[in-house]
């Protein structure tokens, strides 16, 4: 799968994933915050532009550029490290290690997706059954 590809994946997901982060959000709060603090309901867009200023305000901010100047530095040392006969070997073992990551990622997403779905479950019981 080529880069862009795997961009627009990653990208799409990211959405589907903030998408129900804000179906879980609005559930949440029409069930506990707003009996208890007596305000209106919220709709899923009320949701997920809320979580979208939030994100704003705590979000990353982009790349540092000092940064990534330090680990290239940092990766053009090592390279000039590495003996020759060793170059090919070290540079198949990142490339296995770069493709590895996409398998990582989705694993976290699953467990955000896990959490997400385990904590609206939790809420459900306590409002069907005890509140």
């Amino acid at each position: 799968m080529n880069t862009p590809t795997k961009v627009s994946m990653a990208f799409v997901v990211g959405l589907l994933v903030g998408a129900f982060k804000a179906f879980v959000l609005m559930l949440m709060w029409n069930w506990f915050v707003s009996p208890v603090f007596h305000i209106d309901s919220i709709s899923f867009w009320q949701v997920l532009g809320l979580l979208w200023v939030v994100q704003l305000f705590v979000g990353d901010t982009g790349e540092n550029p000092a940064e990534t100047l330090r680990w290239e530095n940092l990766y053009l040392v090592l390279d000039a490290c590495v003996p020759e006969h060793k170059a090919q070997e070290v540079r198949e073992e990142l490339k296995q290690k770069e493709e590895g990551i996409w398998s990582q990622l989705g694993f976290q997403i699953f467990g955000q997706l896990t959490s997400y779905a385990f904590t609206l479950m939790l809420g459900w019981l306590v409002h069907t059954f005890f509140v």
